[in-house]
């Protein structure tokens, strides 16, 4: 499962750094699709399809993972793995979303294995859906350090030293922002150990690195 962890952060990561790169719009981009593994030494068909048999069962396990959760708010990571066309970019070999093939040339690989990941939100009556490499793109235009974190993460990304690093990384944007997310936000942690109180992920996440 590690190998499969590593693989779809670093697409992620790839995925981010490509849309800043490009100028792309990225919407609803996936994080990975099979024509995306050779780049990650993923190349025989018998080990593509191996590959995505463990990703359906990461996703079964842990479709819905909870970064954030408080008395009244959850935010969440929902993974979404499908089969659909994909659309790639002819010039760029990039994956992306049909809308940024408006105004570029595309193919479209038929039936392909599609892994997206959305970041969602519920208050109340109030529900929020963005896909993670669209958000992650919005915060590394305001903050490009984060690219920087999010390259540490990809080395090795069940770490706890990395998850650490990262945290702190989020911690001190959360910081930098607090007046602005205050505002939406029922608490906006200030310390790593508030940070880690409120997400559940974060804490099972360093469990997990401790007992590897």
């Amino acid at each position: 499962m590690n190998n499969v962890v590593r693989i779809i952060v670093c697409a992620l990561r790839d995925q981010v750094r490509n849309c800043l790169k490009y100028g792309l719009r990225c919407l609803d981009p996936p994080v990975l699709t099979s024509g995306m593994l050779r780049r990650y030494g993923i190349k025989s068909d018998h080990t593509i399809v191996n590959f995505w048999h463990r990703v359906q069962t990461i996703v079964s396990r842990f479709e819905h993972l909870e970064i954030y959760r408080s008395r009244h708010m959850v935010f969440a990571l929902y993974m979404q793995h499908s089969l659909e066309d994909a659309y790639k970019l002819v010039d760029l070999d990039i994956y992306v979303d049909p809308i940024d093939c408006e105004h570029r040339q595309c193919l479209v690989a038929p039936h392909s294995h599609v892994l997206r990941i959305y970041f969602v939100g519920n208050y109340s009556n109030l529900n929020l859906k963005i896909n993670v490499i669209s958000l992650l793109k919005l915060v590394s235009v305001k903050e490009p350090r984060f690219l920087t974190c999010l390259d540490r993460l990809a080395q090795d990304p069940l770490s706890e030293d990395n998850i650490i690093r990262v945290s702190l990384c989020v911690l001190s944007i959360l910081n930098k922002y607090r007046t602005f997310l205050a505002r939406f936000i029922e608490k906006v942690p200030n310390t790593l150990t508030n940070l880690i109180n409120l997400s559940p992920l974060l804490r099972s996440s360093i469990r997990r690195s401790i007992h590897r």
